[in-house]
């Protein structure tokens, strides 16, 4: 839904012709220009997509926005037209998702193709390609989980380690600082299933973001373990 908004803004912006423009008469004319980006954190979303949880969600942003949480974060300073096409790609793909059956499945594996190849491209150029692999089969497998529904991963302490203010892991370790950044901690947890080694882990960590040392993937999951949230094997 958001590459087919963006050529159909992009047509209209270009030619003044288009069969869905999406533009409010108060709005903007300008394209839409959303880029379709993997996993960001900072709103809701990432309490669905924890893995313990696993509820798939779509997460719209408009960024960089000068007047987001500030005393000028009004009505009056959204872009209607901006507000129109972020709701259409939301209801859009609501109304698709809540109408699929298995009958489609087909047609999305089709959908999904030129993404995948995409997405190898970029593996290749960052030298990701193992992940990649994994990656698009578990894109695949997606679909027969879509229609069984989710078996979320079960760990001793459901969703993030962080919402709205308040840090369960912070409130419990009493170790040294950790070393991994807030991003790799969130999907290391996702990623944990108590069958990856650590190095596995950092391999995807590294894969999704930048390298990233074993070490401090060790460190992270031992303190999970210290703590409750995960089942570490004992040696």
């Amino acid at each position: 839904m958001g590459t087919f908004v963006n050529e159909q803004t992009a047509a209209y912006a270009m030619t003044g012709t288009a069969r869905f423009p999406l533009i409010a008469s108060d709005g903007t004319k300008d394209p839409l220009r959303a880029a379709l980006v993997p996993l960001t954190q900072g709103s809701d979303h990432q309490v669905y997509s924890d893995s313990s949880f696993a509820i798939p969600a779509i997460y719209l942003n408009d960024w960089p926005d000068r007047y987001i949480h500030t005393n000028r974060d009004v009505p009056a300073n959204i872009d209607s037209t901006k507000l129109g096409r972020a709701a259409f790609i939301a209801a859009a793909s609501g109304y698709i998702l809540a109408r699929l059956t298995p009958d489609d499945a087909p047609a999305i594996h089709a959908l999904m193709e030129p993404f995948a190849l995409e997405r190898r491209a970029r593996a290749l150029r960052r030298k990701s390609v193992p992940f990649s692999e994994w990656y698009d089969r578990e894109m695949k497998a997606s679909i027969t989980r879509f229609f069984a529904g989710p078996k979320p991963v079960q760990r001793n302490v459901r969703g993030p380690m962080s919402a709205f203010g308040y840090d369960y892991f912070t409130a419990r370790y009493q170790g040294p600082a950790i070393r991994l950044n807030g991003e790799y901690q969130y999907e290391a947890l996702n990623l944990w299933d108590g069958k990856r080694t650590d190095a596995e882990i950092r391999d995807m960590l590294s894969a999704i973001y930048e390298p990233v040392p074993v070490e401090d993937v060790t460190q992270y999951l031992d303190a999970l373990d210290a703590i409750g949230v995960i089942g570490r094997p004992k040696s």
